[in-house]
């Protein structure tokens, strides 16, 4: 079975006046969210074009643009470049439907070359499984490791490589270095799905020595600009 690679910084965070702690809670923040909260989201976006070439009128998924694809078993697929995803042999639509990932190069599905913090990086498979719940519904686990993450998220107007989708959830990271709890705000996160990158909402994350709050940082994300705010402002 092929593994996704999970790449999260993994930086020791520091108390003190070091103007150095500033950047490291956005970075660890930045992280975070990429991997467990807008990523998952990307997932969900691309296999509902998939879903199409593998349970549409015209299903193929030889035609399928997202890269080369290979059936490894019965509901089972490969996709170059992106990971190995299991149907169950259902339509990722349909109530009760489970579909899950497993990755060979979670670098190359985000896009990104590296997700480094000064030269620490903390290699860990990712898995992602999604459950339809209701139509245009879906509840994510996302899990490495060292942390997991439960989203909520639900579709709006879908288009095929433009979709708008509504997230809530939160979850947890410890990797020995630094702990961390992190939750979506309350408003829910909007994430619209086209090369602009526009996202509505906030993302707040709790940096943890056992049940004591250490730091905080909050991301705020305006149409497709991103803010921080944290506890060393």
């Amino acid at each position: 079975m092929c593994l996704v690679v999970f790449l999260a910084a993994s930086c020791r965070v520091y108390r003190g006046d070091d103007r150095a702690d500033n950047y490291i809670l956005e970075e660890i923040s930045g992280n975070l969210f990429d991997n467990y909260v807008s990523s998952p989201v990307i997932f969900v976006d691309w296999m509902q074009d998939f879903d199409g070439y593998l349970f549409g009128e015209n299903a193929s998924y030889n035609g399928f643009a997202g890269g080369n694809v290979v059936q490894t078993g019965e509901n089972a697929y490969h996709i170059d470049g992106f990971g190995l995803v299991d149907t169950g042999g259902r339509s990722l639509d349909e109530p009760g439907a489970v579909w899950s990932l497993t990755a060979e190069s979670y670098a190359r599905w985000t896009g990104s070359s590296s997700l480094q913090c000064f030269g620490t990086e903390n290699d860990e498979p990712l898995s992602v499984t999604v459950t339809c719940g209701t139509e245009n519904m879906w509840e994510l686990s996302t899990s490495s490791q060292s942390g997991h993450a439960g989203l909520t998220v639900t579709k709006h107007d879908y288009e095929i490589g433009n979709g708008t989708y509504e997230a809530r959830g939160d979850g947890s990271f410890d990797d020995g270095d630094y702990s961390a709890v992190f939750s979506i705000g309350p408003e829910g996160l909007t994430i619209v799905r086209d090369d602009a990158g526009v996202m509505y909402g906030s993302f707040k994350v709790e940096f943890m020595s056992g049940e004591q709050k250490l730091d905080t940082c909050v991301m705020s994300f305006y149409g497709n600009e991103q803010s921080f705010t944290t506890s060393r402002d």
